[in-house]
């Protein structure tokens, strides 16, 4: 009884720590999102939606497709970007895929293929900063502290969490707006992309229902490691070292990832007080 009550414990952490910073993130995002559509929606009407989410729907449905084929997922058919028919149906694009119900490793693959676009986007933005502001990205990543957020997310220290977010946030808005590349085409055309892409990062209730039909074979596996490394005396410590080292890797990309959708979401809240176009919506 012991035993089973010991392997329990370890799978329970084991499972937090391998896919609770997605859960985590994936829900913060998907309210920074549904938040910016609102104000974006205020400012400048389905227009405003279509235009800012051009190049981010084509992200969040790129992640889609390339994390179908790394789980050799068969690709029925993709649109990027649908302006036109989302009109009718507000699905501004889609990435339609199946996949063998008896193959594992391709039933995981749901989770994955589910919360791509946070990973996607986050990546891309990254990228595109890294490109086109070269200095300002240097100063912003120098400043960051990535074990301290891991830190804050393994003991639950929310309100830790939230300040380290805020001066970071305040710590990226001081560099962005001192930067000697402000009057610059490449400024403009990162804020326009990184605004595009950090409101298209959440999460669609398919991508959660896809998800959650890959979280149940992710929670098993899990389940079976765990016990396999506990009955047969595997170095617990080593696991537990790894686990936090792969915690570290996430938690840079998501907690880059979130202080960009907060930016925006700052951004459109300011358009949503002063556009000329509110009444015109």
């Amino acid at each position: 009884m012991i035993y089973i009550i010991e392997i329990l414990k370890i799978s329970v952490i084991n499972i937090f720590c391998f896919i609770g910073i997605f859960i985590v993130f994936g829900l913060i995002f998907s309210i920074t999102e549904n938040l910016n559509n609102k104000f974006i929606f205020s400012s400048f009407g389905k227009t405003g939606i279509i235009v800012t989410g051009a190049i981010g729907t084509f992200v969040h449905e790129l992640s889609h497709l390339i994390m179908c084929l790394i789980f050799m997922h068969k690709i029925n058919s993709v649109k990027f970007f649908r302006p036109i028919e989302s009109k009718n149906d507000g699905i501004l694009g889609y990435v339609s895929h199946s996949y063998k119900k008896d193959n594992l490793y391709q039933s995981i693959g749901n989770f994955f293929i589910g919360i791509a676009p946070i990973i996607g986007g986050t990546i891309m933005i990254i990228l595109i900063f890294k490109i086109l502001l070269p200095d300002s990205y240097m100063k912003v990543t120098q400043n960051i502290d990535l074990k301290l957020y891991v830190s804050m997310i393994n003991n639950l220290n929310i309100n830790g969490f939230i300040h380290i977010i805020l001066g970071d946030i305040s710590n990226f808005i001081r560099i962005m707006l001192l930067t000697p590349s402000v009057y610059s085409l490449k400024y403009f055309i990162f804020m326009f992309l990184m605004y595009s892409i950090s409101t298209h990062m959440s999460l669609s209730s398919a991508d959660l229902k896809n998800s959650l039909n890959g979280l149940s074979f992710i929670v098993i596996v899990i389940f079976v490691i765990s016990s396999i490394t506990y009955l047969f005396g595997f170095d617990n410590l080593n696991i537990s070292s790894l686990i936090v080292k792969y915690n570290i890797f996430i938690s840079f990309f998501m907690a880059i990832g979130f202080i960009f959708s907060i930016v925006t979401l700052i951004i459109s809240y300011i358009l949503s007080l002063v556009s000329p176009f509110k009444n015109f919506s």
